[in-house]
């Protein structure tokens, strides 16, 4: 656990350095183009690995501008694909996840070709185990409920005019994990942070 914690810190690290340093040197060609959009709306994925197995959060934000540097808007994902438990009173069941919230970020270079953008999600939602029934329904047989931080620091690049890629370094922090044969270690990891971001205008 401690070598994994030192490897992602170790990575953000990379990616900020990397990125404070590029974004020093690009600039738009017009210096005015940071106040020409007013928000953005996006569509995100968070590659992880939980319950034993890699898995990958799927979901959208929308968030508008309090000035250059800060946003402030909502969001919502979920997991993907099928997981299952292995483990305890639950083995076999199927495992699903959603939560959605709020969503706060900054950017020290907000008229930059390349920018840092620190974010964080801080949400609720819950954790469900389903089994099928005879005809192929799933059937609840746990709903566990959870508050969400998800912090992450990511390079902002900007493709197009009012196009944007995020890469970067994310941590999933689940709190109230309550499955027999888990404990908030098997949920709460790091991943990546990959985004594609639609600016609005005004």
């Amino acid at each position: 656990m401690l070598m994994c914690f030192r490897k992602s810190l170790f990575a953000i690290l990379v990616v900020f350095s990397y990125v404070n340093s590029y974004s020093q040197d690009f600039d738009f060609p017009d210096s005015d183009t940071s106040s020409l959009y007013t928000g953005f709306a996006s569509f995100f994925l968070i590659p992880t690995y939980i319950v034993e197995g890699p898995t990958i959060y799927m979901g959208g934000m929308g968030a508008v501008l309090i000035n250059e540097r800060f946003i402030i808007g909502g969001y919502g994902m979920r997991k993907t694909g099928q997981t299952y438990v292995v483990k305890g009173s639950y083995d076999g069941k199927m495992l699903g996840m959603g939560n959605g919230g709020i969503i706060t970020g900054y950017s020290p270079y907000p008229g930059k070709r390349v920018r840092p953008v620190f974010q964080t999600c801080i949400g609720w939602g819950g954790i469900s185990i389903a089994s099928n029934d005879s005809k192929g329904y799933a059937i609840t047989e746990k709903f566990n409920r959870i508050i969400v931080l998800s912090p992450s620091i990511s390079a902002d690049v900007r493709l197009f005019s009012f196009v944007w890629l995020s890469l970067g370094v994310n941590y999933l922090y689940l709190s109230g994990i309550d499955i027999d044969g888990y404990t908030p270690n098997d949920f709460n990891k790091f991943g990546g942070y990959i985004s594609l971001k639609a600016i609005t205008g005004n």
